[in-house]
């Protein structure tokens, strides 16, 4: 008898299960917050609702640190997400940190950490998802610690929604 074949929805799950450990993990060690805007059951032309963007983030000793997550309950042609954290001064903003990941026949996951020490910093993710090259291609914009800075206009300037 040979090993017994994984599903993706098992793989997603366990994904899913280790973003809430570590948000939970951090609420445990007393970090001040800890927070996930998350949009799960996302439409993907040419997959249906299979998709979740999300920014998971939390904060501590006036730091707050972010990552970025696309994913998907079945393998997509390509999964982008890229995670940014912006500093709004007087006149301009200024771009603390950036990390990004990319995934090809895959459920996807999450980018690296970042973390910025500016008060007032927010997280901002964008997440792609691609079911093939014959389909439109489906973009969210998610962040941390609330919802104001889920848009293309701070994703990319850090200028407010």
């Amino acid at each position: 008898m040979g090993a017994q074949p994984v599903s993706l929805l098992h793989i997603f799950l366990k994904r899913i299960l280790i973003v809430l450990f570590t948000t939970i993990l951090g609420v445990g060690l007393g970090l001040s917050q800890a927070k996930a805007e998350y949009l799960y059951n996302q439409y993907v032309d040419g997959a249906g609702n299979v998709a979740i963007a999300g920014t998971n983030g939390y904060s501590s000793g006036g730091v707050i640190y972010t990552n970025g997550v696309s994913a998907s309950s079945v393998n997509l042609y390509h999964l982008y997400a890229q995670n940014r954290i912006w500093h709004q001064s007087a006149g301009y903003n200024i771009l603390q940190g950036s990390r990004s990941r990319a995934w090809y026949w895959s459920t996807g996951g999450a980018t690296d950490q970042i973390s910025s020490s500016g008060y007032g910093d927010r997280g901002v993710t964008y997440s792609l998802f691609l079911a093939t090259t014959y389909h439109s291609a489906t973009t969210r914009y998610t962040s941390y610690p609330d919802y104001s800075a889920s848009c293309a206009n701070y994703y990319n300037s850090g200028n407010n929604c």
